[in-house]
């Protein structure tokens, strides 16, 4: 990883120094794995198809599990996806209504709904309690967006946080995460170097010529 960040460092004068106040919870264990945008939901599925095998079918014993997305509409889509296939599901976002949200929340702590999914409403300043897993499905535009999302795990006791990559959207957050990462002397997944590498080989192509002026303060995303 020390290789992946000097690289990222000599070639992106641009890039932000991060102070240990950035740094993420080193009780939470960070994986990522590479997933095209249009084979997330195979991967999700699969994903939460073996966690219910390992509870032997029985959802109340998964552990909770917290699925981030980017919008308010792609959160309604995933949630009611998910239902579809049999997970005990519940979603929340912003404009929901405080008796949706408090039965939302209400499903989510006695496991009636195991797993839920969120926009960065649940990021930050809101406690829930006993998260064991959150799932970066869409990884976020910000980087202090990420470490809240993985800062609702490893409070008490080890989590994990699950992000999926897809170097073709995800090229600018993710060295910024490294950073991150480097600066806490964060553990993460082995293969997390070579999506590094495959990111910056995708900013350095000259070919890319849409996005590699890309700012991120512009970003218009309905988040919440």
């Amino acid at each position: 990883m020390i290789r992946a960040a000097t690289r990222f460092m000599r070639r992106n004068k641009s890039a932000s120094i991060l102070s240990k106040k950035c740094s993420t919870n080193k009780l939470c264990m960070q994986e990522f794995q590479r997933v095209p945008k249009d084979e997330r939901l195979e991967t999700l599925k699969a994903f939460l198809d073996s966690k219910m095998v390992e509870v032997n079918m029985d959802s109340t014993k998964l552990p909770r599990i917290l699925i981030f997305v980017n919008s308010q509409c792609f959160c309604d889509e995933l949630t009611k996806i998910l239902q579809t296939f049999g997970f005990g599901v519940i979603g929340i976002r912003g404009n929901y209504a405080q008796n949706l949200r408090l039965e939302a929340f209400e499903g989510f702590r006695d496991k009636r709904y195991p797993i839920m999914v969120s926009t960065d409403l649940c990021a930050k300043g809101i406690d829930i309690k006993d998260v064991e897993l959150v799932i970066n499905y869409e990884l976020p535009y910000y980087i202090d967006t990420y470490i809240y999302r993985v800062g609702r795990v490893g409070r008490i006791r080890e989590g994990q946080c699950l992000s999926f990559v897809d170097p073709d959207l995800n090229k600018f957050i993710v060295p910024k995460i490294l950073q991150v990462l480097q600066v806490a002397n964060h553990p993460v997944s082995s293969n997390f170097d070579e999506i590094v590498e495959e990111c910056q080989r995708i900013i350095d192509d000259p070919t890319d010529g849409f996005d590699v002026f890309f700012d991120e303060s512009k970003v218009t995303a309905i988040q919440r």
